[in-house]
C-alpha cells in the first residue's frame, strides 16, 4: 500500500476508483513509503459534498478546517474562501484515528489529473490526532541531531530563532536537521525520541529520521550565548504553548501531558539566549561536553 511514513507511523492510501490518480506533495518526497500493514489506513473517493455540519461540532479552527462527531466517527471538513461553504475535502475517521475515508468534492477537481488527498493540513492533522492518543505530540521546534547522535530540540514561537538555528547547524559534518519548524515527540520504550517531519519552515529543511531527545532549549535572541535552567513546570508550560495539540480531546491531552511530564523530568530543559553566529553552535556543544552543566 502506497503512502507516507512520519515518526514511525505508516499512513497507507488506497483509492475506491481505479480511475482516480493520486500524487503526493513535494514536501512528502523524503517520507514516501510502501507498507502492507500501515498504522493508519485511508481510502480516497470522489464525492458530492454539501455545506453544513456533518455532525455535532467538536472544534472550529477558525481557518480552513473544522471537526465534528457523527455516529462514533470524527468528521473533518476542509473549506476555502475560493469555493464558498462547500467543503473541497472531507475526512471521516475512526475514533482512534487508525482508519479513515477522504472524500474529494469532484466538481472542484480536474479528474483527468492526479489529486493529492494528503495535502497539508490534512496530513499534519491526521498525525497529530493519531499520536495524541498514543503519547505523542507535534511541537513548533527545530530538531538537530549532532554528529555524536545527541538530539537537541530548539523550541520557540515564530521569530524566536528556529530558522536561524537550523541554518547555523545545517551543513556541519555529521549533523542532521530533522525539521526547522515541526518536530514529533513520542516515546520509544523508556526514552523520548524526536522525529523529523515534512512540515518545514522558511529554511525548507526536513529529514526522515529520529534521535533520542538529549536536551530542550527555549530560544531567545540575546546579546550573548548563555543558558539558564527552566523549572519543570515552566518547561512543561513552554512545550504546551508551542505544541499542536488536540485540546478538544481530554484523554488525548492527558496522554500528551504524561509525555511532557517525562520530558521535563528526565531531559535537561534550558532557556538559551543566543547570538546568530557559529559561536551559538559551539556554546551548545560546550554545554554538552561539560556534562550538561
Amino acid at each position: 500500500m502506497r503512502g507516507l511514513r512520519i515518526a514511525d507511523v505508516g499512513i497507507g492510501l488506497e483509492t475506491e476508483s481505479p480511475a482516480m490518480g493520486v500524487a503526493f506533495a513535494g514536501t512528502h518526497a523524503g517520507f514516501l513509503a510502501d507498507s502492507a500493514r500501515p498504522e493508519i489506513e485511508i481510502r480516497a473517493a470522489w464525492s458530492e459534498l454539501s455545506p453544513g455540519a456533518a455532525g455535532a461540532q467538536v472544534f472550529d479552527s477558525g481557518g480552513c478546517w473544522n471537526l465534528a462527531r457523527s455516529n462514533g466517527h470524527y468528521v473533518m471538513d476542509f473549506v476555502t474562501p475560493l469555493r464558498g461553504p462547500v467543503p473541497y475535502k472531507r475526512l471521516t475517521a475512526s475514533r482512534d484515528w487508525s482508519q479513515g475515508r477522504v472524500e474529494l468534492h469532484q466538481a472542484f477537481y480536474d479528474t483527468d489529473q492526479p489529486v493529492r488527498p494528503f495535502d497539508y493540513p490534512l496530513d499534519e492533522l491526521l498525525v497529530m490526532h493519531y499520536l495524541s492518543q498514543r503519547a505523542g505530540a507535534i511541537v513548533h521546534a527545530c530538531g538537530v541531531v549532532d554528529e555524536d547522535g545527541a538530539g537537541y530540540l530548539f523550541i520557540g514561537h515564530s521569530r524566536a530563532g528556529k530558522t536561524t538555528t537550523a541554518l547555523l547547524w545545517n551543513g556541519l559534518p555529521g549533523v542532521t536537521i530533522l525539521s526547522d519548524d515541526r518536530i514529533v515527540l513520542r516515546r520509544g520504550g523508556e526514552r523520548v525520541l524526536m522525529h523529523g517531519t515534512p512540515w518545514h519552515g522558511e529554511a525548507h529543511l526536513s529529514a526522515q529520521g529520529s534521535a533520542e531527545l538529549s536536551a530542550v532549549f527555549l530560544l531567545e535572541h540575546g546579546a550573548r550565548n548563555e543558558f539558564s535552567q527552566l523549572r519543570p513546570a515552566e518547561a512543561a508550560a513552554d512545550l504546551v504553548a508551542r505544541g499542536f495539540l488536540a485540546y478538544h480531546d481530554a484523554a488525548g491531552m492527558a496522554s500528551v501531558m504524561s509525555l511532557f511530564e517525562q520530558i521535563v523530568t528526565d531531559v535537561p530543559c534550558l532557556h538559551f539566549s543566543f547570538t546568530p553566529g557559529d559561536a551559538a553552535v559551539e556554546a551548545v556543544r560546550e554545554w554538552a561536553r561539560r556534562g550538561n552543566g
